[in-house]
């Protein structure tokens, strides 16, 4: 889905992708992804590189979890510089920086000979606060 901005000054245009529960507005023109946890409401900001923005968007159009062959993920800009012979070292060098950048839910995972996937991770809990008994208050 494609969404316009009605301000004539901003000529650049929103894909908005659903990736299980998540929201995921990006802005191709500055290379620039808002994923939105519909669960607990928080709002990411990844700032990415074309070839990381595009890495990205190819791994959400996916079904979560699903695995993307690596030749599936070579940036079309990419694909004369990187070597095109497994393991693919520049594909590798942009999905570590693509990592470090995904937010804490997601995890991208390497499957051997196959591709990579993006695994939806549980949001970290608060630690639970301990009650102590009355007994356990009362030492002799």
């Amino acid at each position: 889905m494609k969404l316009q901005s009605t301000d004539p000054s901003f000529s650049s245009s929103f894909t908005q992708i659903f990736y299980g529960r998540y929201e995921i507005l990006a802005l191709e023109s500055i290379h620039l992804a808002f994923v939105y946890d519909h669960t607990t409401t928080m709002i990411y900001y990844l700032a990415l590189t074309p070839s990381e923005y595009t890495i990205l968007l190819r791994l959400v159009q996916e079904p979560a979890g699903e695995i993307v062959p690596f030749e599936a993920l070579l940036p079309a800009s990419s694909r004369k510089k990187v070597s095109l012979v497994a393991p693919y070292p520049g594909l590798q060098r942009h999905m570590n920086r693509l990592r470090k950048k995904l937010p804490p839910v997601w995890r991208l995972v390497c499957k051997p000979g196959a591709g990579y996937r993006l695994q939806m991770v549980a949001p970290l809990k608060e630690p639970q606060k301990t009650i102590a008994s009355p007994s356990s208050l009362q030492a002799g």
